[in-house]
Parts: structure tokens; C-alpha cells; sequence
């Protein structure tokens, strides 16, 4: 493969900024010379000319706010704020910070807004404990000076408790006013013993300093001891079941890698459904159904590791794959209706932190019948049934049945074992699907390992975890992670190629994330939510490389193209992608075949086999990646290479490939 193309530099399209708004009120003093319309802009994206600084206090000059007595009878989120007519309620900001940047960005285009409610909780910009110190101190000077500029606006503002580690309580406490009624947020914040002891220390260092005179608690109640004080509960803690029918979970805290990941809520107001209830999952059932029946050709299923296989397998499953089978015609071919979850876990082993319940390969098993048999569908189980942080689930019907398949399945020796995947000698043989769920993953494993091909070829040993890992999806990096890394790949062109040749012929199915075939945005953190624009993120905004004209001719092939998106095809990852989709779409075994690693080896570099066999169609390749390979025991006759179209004739069961090198070069013998 030739590397050495010159690759003009793309500058994608931005899209067009919006116009700044036009500011209802200025509350700035006029005190400020005019210093020019850049600067005067500068000020006022970044609210500085509102900022007062005989109103501060502390270090930092933290903008000071006003106490206040005020209590709310209830709180939404301001992310639904604009469509609600709930004006008797506050408006809270315990949400991801991204969903409320824009209020910073804009102010006085929202004061109006929230005016017409009751009140609001200031907004609470995050200060994560590993986050830069200086980052911690910018966002609560952002807080302050936001309540300051909504309480001159008349809006009746609760001031919100904000800190991380202790360093933080030299400065995240200014500004805040003593003897008033104030907010805080339990939600997240006792995944484990450090988190809640950060929490509990926090808050005891607040209550000192601040002494409120009340305490409005937005998220589950922890213990701590207010001190006598009155603790108003917002968000179904207050003692009345505001869910009666239980079509949400009610649980706050949870930890990644333990099985209340199930039910718990992640973030904010971005309640989980509970999908262990009969009128939930009906629900979602009957509109995902649609979809089906308008002929889609299948679900990717995203955090499906939120969600517990024996719900997947005694509720979701079963019902897709009889309405995928109710409309097959609708789809081209009749092909069978796919699902793949993403159960993420980022770990190097296939087993998950130890924990089979919460590893990708266990979602492809079918549950224990004798579960099955006692999942409760009657849809008035959950009605009145009051549901709180402290209640154990063990206590509550399907819950405790999605406890009892976890605590079932402890150990990866315990794990049923499968050879779909695998041939038999050199021989295909039919899949045994007798236990499998019906749902496929992608390869979390796979992913996290792809800094190279050999971290995955190592991966692959365990593939008799999985039912049939042919159906897993397979990709070097998402719009989440790389490898191994919350960064997209930087591994280099020769690397990329190299991962890329070993997705495209392996077990499995290849996926690409937008850009990766011209190494777009490599290195660069994927989220970093509201800290930098999205355009400096990973995932930045990616059309400008495709714009232009295509005159496609073929599979894989076209005979012009003009624009941006001609230097996008002209990349060498983008021909090399080009060739492999051409190679497996011409290989059956190379698209649904079993493999093998038996008999083949390779001295710096990897060699598998694979077949597949259906009807009139039998395909077996021998595949040497980066370097040349012997293969023993493999079938007689002649092959033909693929990619340089050499051949060689079998008779005595070992076939040697010519000498050849280079990472991501590949032979491919085909019987």
C-alpha cells in the first residue's frame, strides 16, 4: 500500500454563528470607558461589565448575594423550563452544565423567562474533584455573579452550595450569604465511600461557615445532620410517591460497576425509566415497534448496560424479534431484524472488572428459565407501590429477579462456553442458537484494546464467552472514547491501517466513527461537556470535509469528485478502506465465516483462517496480516491472493506466503 499521497489541508465549514441578542436591561454601572467595540464585546460575552466590584468578597472577589427565606413548593429543570406554564414552581440547575451554558452565554434572554416563575436555584456550574483548580474557581465566580445579576433583575434567587476537595473551600464558599435559606445537590454523590465523604465534609464545612437558616436538598437524603434546621426534599424525597404508577426508577446513587447501574439515575433530571415495569416497557415496546414495522433494518441499542439482561430477555427481546419477524417483509431481502447493545465497559480483560453480570458477552446468553417463569408482567404490580432511595430492591418484584441472575453468575468460570464463532478443524459447522438472547454488543473489549493489533488478538481467546461474537460490532474508537482513552485515536497512519486491515477481515462486524479514516481530530479529547466549544472537541462538526460531489460507478468505486470531499477520498486510510470493503464484500468468509487460529502462524505478524459454507456458497481464506505466514492443515487445491493475485497449489495440507512486511499490508488466499 502507498502511503506517500499528498493530502491538501481541508478547512470544513463552520456553521454560521448566531447573532448575539439583543439585552433587554443593562445593570452595569457605566463606570467603564469605552474602549473600543471589540473589547466592549469582549466585556459583554464574557459578563464582566456587569460585574461590580464594590459587590464582592474573598480572594477571588467573588460577587456577593443576597440571603433569602424564600421556600419553593416544587422544581423543574431549566431545561424544561420554556414550554412549562408550572409557574408556582422554582426552576432548578442541577443538570449537565452544557444544558444551561447558554444562559451564561445569555443572560437577560432567560431573566425574563424565569421571572415569571416562583423563584430559581443560582446555577450550579460544576467543580468535579479532578478538575483544574483555577476551572473550580472560574465556574464559581460564574455562579455568584449570575445570582447577583438575577437578584438585581428582581428574580428570587436560592443561592446553591457548591465545593469539591477541601482545597476548594478556601474559595467556594465567598461571595455566599450567612443565615439564608440555600441548595444543595445529593444526586451523584454516593457512588462510593470518597465520594460521600467528600460530600459530608463539604457540607459540614458550609453549615459552619454559612450557617443557613434552611436547607432546600435536591436529591436523596444521605444522613448528614442538619442540625435541627428545616430540609425542605425536592425530587420524590419528601415523603410523597409523586410517581404512582413507578414508570421511573427512584434510586439517585449508584456505581458504575455494580448491578444498581440498572435502575439508578445518571444525571440530572435525565430520569431512568423503570424498565422492570410491565406499562413502561409496553410502552416503549409499542413505539419502537413502529420503527419495525416501517422496515427498519435494526436497533443499536445505546447504554444498554443500564439496563439488566433478564429485563432485556423477559421483556424487550422477545417482543422486537417477533415484530421483526411480523414485518420482515418490510425489509430488503427479508433479512433478520438485528439488535446490538453497547454495554460499556471500559476494562482490558472480556470479563468486566470480575463481574460477568456487567460484561458486553453476557447480554448475548438467553436468562435461566425459571427467572423467565417468575417475571411478573401484570402492569398493576407497580401501581401505589412507594419506591424510595432506601429501598431495597430485593423487596420489589423483577428487580429482585434481575438481583438474583447477578448474584447467580459471580464467576467467569461459571459461564456457559460457545464454539459459533469457531470452525471446527477446517470445517464450518451450523451455529447452535438454542441459548442465545437474541441480542448482539458491540465489542467493548475489542475497542478498548485497538491501540494495536496485538492487544486485540489477545482479546480473542475468550471468544467462547460470547454466543456468537461473528455479530459482535467492532470499532477502533466511538464519539465517547478511544482506545483505552477519552481521546480519538493518535496511534499514526501505519497503525490506523493496521487496525483497520485485522476489523475488516475478523470475526465480527467493522463500524467507523465519522472522521476516522482521515485521522480527523486525532489526539483531541472527545467531551469535554461545556469547557470547550464543540468544534475544539472530538467531536467536532465534520460535513466540511464532505462537501462537494461524488459520481459513484460502483461498490467502492467512483469516477470523480470535486470539493472537499475529493481530498477526503484521495486520503490513504480512505483507499485502504475502500479496497477492504471490496475484499470482504467479494469474501463470504470474510463477512460470516467462522475462524480459526490452529495451524497458522506468523514471525511478526498474525494468521487465522476462515470459512464459511450456505447452500451453493463455500468460501475459505487464509489471512496474514503484516507479515509473511505458514499455514498447516488447511484444505488442498489452488488459492489466489487477493490483493496481488499470486498463486499457489496445496497438496500436502501447508501453504508458506511470500516474504512481505509493512503494517496494516495483508495476503489473503482464497480457495
Amino acid at each position: 500500500l502507498d502511503w506517500g499521497l499528498d493530502i491538501p489541508e481541508i478547512q470544513p465549514e463552520e456553521p454560521d454563528e448566531e447573532e448575539a441578542p439583543v439585552w433587554q436591561k443593562n445593570h452595569a454601572s457605566d463606570k467603564y470607558s469605552y474602549y473600543g467595540e471589540t473589547r466592549e464585546r469582549s466585556f459583554e460575552i464574557s459578563n464582566f461589565k456587569y460585574y461590580d466590584e464594590t459587590r464582592v468578597e474573598g480572594k477571588y472577589n467573588m460577587p456577593t448575594n443576597r440571603p433569602t427565606q424564600h421556600v419553593p413548593k416544587g422544581l423543574i429543570g431549566f431545561d424544561h423550563m420554556l414550554p412549562s406554564t408550572e409557574f408556582e414552581k422554582g426552576v432548578h440547575f442541577y443538570l449537565y452544565d452544557y444544558m444551561f451554558e447558554r444562559i451564561w452565554n445569555s443572560p437577560f434572554q432567560y431573566f425574563e423567562k424565569l421571572k415569571r416563575f416562583d423563584c430559581c436555584i443560582s446555577p450550579d456550574f460544576s467543580l468535579y474533584t479532578d478538575m483544574p483548580i483555577a476551572m473550580q474557581i472560574w465556574n464559581t465566580f460564574r455562579n455568584r455573579l449570575l445570582t447577583q445579576m438575577m437578584q438585581d433583575y428582581g428574580i428570587e434567587v436560592i443561592p446553591a452550595i457548591m465545593w469539591s476537595t477541601p482545597e476548594s473551600y478556601e474559595f467556594c464558599f465567598d461571595g455566599m450569604p450567612k443565615h439564608s435559606v440555600l441548595a444543595v445537590e445529593t444526586v451523584g454523590c454516593a457512588k462510593n465511600k470518597e465520594d460521600k465523604k467528600c460530600w459530608f465534609d463539604g457540607m459540614t464545612a458550609a453549615m459552619e461557615r454559612l450557617e443557613p437558616t434552611g436547607i432546600i436538598l435536591y436529591g436523596s437524603d444521605l444522613g448528614f445532620d442538619f442540625g435541627g434546621i428545616p430540609v425542605t426534599k425536592m425530587k420524590n424525597t419528601n415523603g410523597v410517591n409523586h410517581d404512582t404508577h413507578n414508570l421511573w426508577h427512584h434510586y439517585g446513587n449508584f456505581n458504575w460497576d455494580e448491578p444498581n447501574r440498572w435502575w439508578a439515575q445518571i444525571a440530572g433530571d435525565c430520569v431512568d425509566l423503570n424498565t422492570e415495569n410491565p406499562q413502561t416497557y409496553s410502552y416503549l415496546i409499542d413505539c419502537y415497534g413502529e420503527f419495525i414495522k416501517m422496515g427498519v433494518d435494526g436497533f443499536r441499542i445505546d447504554t444498554g448496560g443500564h439496563i439488566s439482561r433478564l429485563s432485556f430477555n423477559a421483556a424487550f427481546v422477545p417482543a422486537f424479534k417477533a415484530l421483526g419477524e411480523q414485518y420482515k417483509s418490510k425489509r430488503l431481502n427479508e433479512c433478520p431484524f438485528y439488535m446490538f447493545a453497547e454495554v460499556c465497559a471500559r476494562f482490558s480483560d472480556v470479563t468486566y472488572r470480575g463481574q460477568p453480570s456487567l460484561s458486553p458477552y453476557f447480554y448475548t446468553w438467553q436468562s435461566d428459565a425459571s427467572l423467565l417463569s417468575q417475571w411478573n408482567n401484570d402492569p398493576t404490580y407497580w401501581d401505589g407501590v412507594e419506591v424510595y432511595e432506601s429501598t431495597d430492591p430485593v423487596t420489589l418484584d423483577n428487580q429482585k429477579l434481575c438481583l438474583a441472575e447477578h448474584n447467580a453468575n459471580l464467576s467467569e468460570s461459571a459461564q456457559p462456553r460457545s464454539n459459533n464463532a469457531l470452525l471446527d478443524g477446517n470445517n464450518y459447522h451450523t451455529p447452535d442458537y438454542s441459548n442465545a438472547s437474541g441480542l448482539n454488543v458491540i465489542d467493548f473489549t475489542v475497542h478498548w484494546n485497538f491501540q494495536n493489533a496485538g492487544r486485540v488478538w489477545g482479546v480473542l481467546d475468550k471468544d467462547n464467552l460470547y454466543n456468537d461474537s461473528t455479530f459482535n460490532v467492532n470499532y477502533v474508537e466511538s464519539h465517547d472514547y478511544g482506545p483505552d482513552s477519552f481521546n480519538r485515536f493518535n496511534g499514526g497512519t501505519d497503525q490506523w491501517a493496521e487496525n483497520l486491515s485485522l476489523m475488516f477481515t475478523m470475526r465480527g462486524i467493522p463500524c467507523l466513527f465519522q472522521g476516522g479514516e482521515i485521522e480527523f481530530r486525532k489526539g483531541i479529547r472527545i467531551d469535554e461537556g461545556t469547557n470547550i466549544s464543540l468544534k475544539n472537541s472530538g467531536r467536532a462538526y465534520y460535513g466540511g470535509y464532505l462537501k462537494g460531489d461524488v459520481e459513484t460507478t460502483d461498490f467502492g468505486e467512483y469516477s470523480s469528485a470535486t470539493g472537499n470531499v475529493a481530498a477526503t477520498l484521495s486520503h490513504p486510510l480512505v483507499k485502504h478502506i475502500q479496497r477492504l470493503n471490496k475484499i470482504r464484500a467479494a469474501v463470504p468468509a470474510l463477512r460470516k465465516g467462522q475462524y480459526s487460529k490452529s495451524g497458522c502462524s506468523s514471525s511478526g505478524g498474525y494468521a487465522f483462517k476462515r470459512r464459511y459454507t450456505s447452500g451453493d456458497i463455500d468460501s475459505y481464506a487464509l489471512i496474514a496480516l503484516n507479515a509473511g505466514a505458514t499455514f498447516s492443515n488447511v484444505l488442498n487445491g489452488t488459492y489466489t491472493d487477493v490483493i496481488t493475485g499470486n498463486t499457489i497449489t496445496v497438496s500436502n495440507g501447508t501453504l508458506t506466503t511470500p516474504s512481505f512486511s509493512g503494517k496494516g499490508n495483508m495476503r489473503i488466499y482464497v480457495l
